[in-house]
């Protein structure tokens, strides 16, 4: 029978991927173009992320361009043996595996932390991740991680400039958790009878998540019970207000970045419901370093790169039908 060879997910898994497909599709077409790499540390979080994704998520993407990307920071002393857990978890899913080691090489400096640090280290790993198999990085940050970033954000004065708190999509990566809470990625990973690992950094005092997330949210939520849906769908309506506001017809690029990645992101934008034809020829003229024109997309809507000196700008405009003379 024509689709039995897909999986269902029971009760908890079909609560939550209708939960994310739902969030991605506000804000980028489905299904994603290019490799779906999924950051994975091997926690209750990222293995959600996998599991939910390479089992049943076909309407995100097909199993074939999924990647699961480990990043050793070396500062737990079984990091070696969380790896390798993960890779046999990429294998158990089908999926392909790439192992990432960055570590400081220094102490946090004044006004530095150990997570500012590790949030740079993640930030060139998944750049280069992105150069070796373009398309998009995947995370699994959740409703409590993003409930705990507007408790910092508005404890440190940044709630006016920083009040979205976690984008659900920045650039070429997406955030497909954030409006699950912990508790039911527990309760998923439970119903698929899957494992995961405790990180012992979760426990440790010295990181100031650690203890928004152990002592600050839990008081927070024992006077306001329902005070982590409401931060989520405030700022995630922020994020969306900016984001089907912000179109812009064009995206300037420097001459060092002559990449399909700008095009991509515009046609993107546009929700057009493109065909594989419509993607193929548009990323055939991308990656051509001297094209420039037009390329017809469909309802009237055309594709131009205009090439300057010093930068390169993608437009996509709409074309009005002529009107006839009276």
């Amino acid at each position: 029978m024509r689709g039995s060879s897909y999986p269902k997910p029971k009760e908890q898994g079909g609560i939550i991927i209708r939960k994310s497909i739902g969030l991605c599709r506000l804000f980028t077409p489905l299904p994603l173009q290019g490799t779906v790499t999924i950051a994975c540390s091997g926690g209750a979080d990222s293995t959600a992320l996998a599991v939910m994704f390479s089992r049943y998520g076909r309407k995100v993407c097909l199993k074939d361009q999924i990647r699961l990307l480990h990043i050793d920071h070396a500062w737990n002393p079984k990091s070696e043996r969380v790896a390798r857990w993960v890779e046999r978890l990429a294998r158990q899913m089908g999926v392909g595996f790439d192992l990432v080691t960055a570590r400081a090489s220094e102490k946090p400096q004044p006004g530095e932390s150990w997570e500012s640090i590790g949030r740079e280290l993640r930030r060139r790993a998944f750049e280069q991740q992105l150069r070796t198999y373009p398309g998009w990085i995947l995370t699994a940050h959740q409703a409590d991680d993003l409930a705990e970033t507007l408790i910092w954000r508005f404890s440190t004065g940044q709630l006016q400039t920083h009040g979205e708190g976690i984008r659900v999509l920045g650039h070429s990566t997406l955030r497909p958790l954030l409006r699950i809470r912990r508790q039911e990625i527990e309760a998923f990973l439970k119903e698929e009878s899957q494992r995961w690992l405790k990180d012992p950094s979760n426990k440790s005092s010295r990181f100031m998540r650690n203890r928004v997330r152990k002592q600050l949210l839990p008081r927070i939520e024992s006077e306001f019970s329902r005070c982590v849906d409401h931060w989520v769908k405030q700022a995630i309506g922020l994020q969306l207000d900016r984001h089907n506001s912000h179109f812009e017809g064009a995206l300037p690029l420097n001459e060092s970045s002559h990449s399909p990645r700008a095009a991509v992101r515009l046609l993107q934008t546009l929700n057009l419901g493109l065909r594989r034809s419509h993607w193929e020829s548009a990323m055939n003229v991308a990656s051509d370093p001297n094209w420039s024109g037009e390329l017809s997309l469909p309802e009237g809507w055309i594709l131009q790169r205009e090439i300057g000196p010093q930068s390169e700008r993608w437009i996509a405009e709409k074309k009005l039908p002529p009107q006839n003379k009276a």
